[in-house]
């Protein structure tokens, strides 16, 4: 009897496991996606009182930090345009494909951003 009772039970941890497991992925892509875009809101932030203090947009984000941007462990960002009149950029993250972008400005459109100040993750 014993032996069949452990036996049940590992099936119904198998069904829960081939269930959750999906799941927790899913909530863990969509954490990460809320984080990407996140890091771009504090980048708009920082990019703006940079180009207060030096009437151009920061090319790169590490030039960001006399504004104390940091972004989140494991969040890649690029800026793939800063000017005078705008800028864009990209944040990534190796635990998803997913990337999101954002311009503002007189920069071109990036990514599957439309909309100037409008973030787009794809």
């Amino acid at each position: 009897m014993a032996l069949v009772d452990v036996l049940v039970l590992l099936v119904g941890l198998a069904l829960l496991l081939a269930v959750g497991v999906p799941e927790l992925s899913a909530a863990r892509r969509r954490s990460v996606q809320a984080m990407l875009r996140s890091d771009l809101r504090k980048l708009a932030v920082a990019q703006e009182s940079y180009f207060y203090d030096h009437r151009v947009y920061a090319a790169d984000p590490l030039d960001l930090q006399v504004t104390a941007f940091r972004p989140n462990p494991g969040v890649r960002i690029v800026v793939n345009e800063a000017t005078q009149t705008g800028w864009s950029a990209t944040a990534s993250h190796p635990e998803t494909p997913a990337r999101c972008f954002l311009f503002l400005r007189g920069a071109a459109p990036v990514g599957t951003a439309k909309a100037p100040g409008e973030i787009r993750c794809s």
